[in-house]
């Protein structure tokens, strides 16, 4: 015997979520994103991390000097030029370069068409080469635009390119932490 559902009885009817409801689960979404977005990246500590033999300081600072005499890891918002300089000792000859890598809060017009932070130099006027390699200081300026974004700060300064050896990192902050 098969059984046939009932049609002759009305089903119930589903009600639509009131106003109540959607106004609810938008402010849950709502807190959860704030959440999100003040608990996101507290690890981020300001220093550096040497890795290659032939680096004996990473340093930061504003000022265009031969190098820095005291080492900054927080900058002023508005600030346009920060500076990276390495100091080698011995160093295997090669090509060096720096990427520059942001983090923190952005608009959404800056997160759709992107903030253009760069890192320029590495030049090698104040260089010199002997048996042991090449000793001296190479410097990299942090720019952007205009004045750099506030936010967390990596420079990774690599030998040979991109895909190179990774001999050091710089770690700064630039503006209010919030940023």
């Amino acid at each position: 015997m098969s059984r046939l559902p009932d049609t002759t009885t009305p089903k119930p009817t589903r009600r639509p979520a009131g106003p109540a409801m959607v106004l609810a689960s938008a402010a849950l979404l709502a807190a959860g994103l704030f959440a999100a977005m003040v608990t996101g990246r507290d690890d981020f500590t300001p220093g550096e991390e040497i890795q290659a033999p032939g680096i004996e300081d990473i340093a930061a600072g504003t000022g265009d000097a031969s190098f820095p005499r005291r080492d900054s890891s927080r900058f002023e918002g508005g600030t346009e030029v920060v500076r990276v300089y390495l100091r080698v000792e011995d160093l295997p000859p090669g090509r060096l370069t720096a990427a520059v890598e942001r983090s923190g809060r952005a608009s959404a017009v800056s997160r759709l068409f992107g903030e253009r932070v760069r890192a320029d130099g590495g030049g090698e006027e104040r260089l010199s080469v002997s048996e042991g390699g090449v000793s001296g200081v190479v410097a990299f300026e942090v720019r952007a635009e205009g004045a750099l974004p506030a936010g967390e700060y990596t420079v990774e300064v690599r030998s040979g390119g991109a895909g190179g050896a990774m001999l050091a990192r710089k770690y700064f902050l630039v503006g209010d932490r919030q940023a």
